[in-house]
């Protein structure tokens, strides 16, 4: 299995769909074949994480695993 593992990297941040697709795909771009990502912590924010992985993985056509970090919760909790 070949993996890509990507951190902290606040999509949140990114202004648009556009930017996000550009990303995406600069990655996928720039990195030998994978058949899946690993994301680890501040991936995005909590009313826009579920969105932003789900995105994630259509854009590669692959399964992406993920571990969060401190900023995934801001506007969230645990329970939610």
């Amino acid at each position: 299995m070949r993996a890509l593992w990507l951190t902290d990297i606040h999509l949140d941040h990114l202004r648009d769909a556009a930017a996000f697709a550009a990303f995406a795909a600069r990655v996928s771009m720039g990195h030998a074949p994978f058949d899946g990502a690993i994301v680890t912590g501040d991936i995005s924010t909590a009313q826009h994480l579920k969105g932003h992985l789900e995105a994630l993985a259509a854009a590669w056509g692959r399964p992406v695993w993920f571990v969060l970090g401190n900023h995934d919760y801001y506007g969230g909790g645990i329970k939610q």
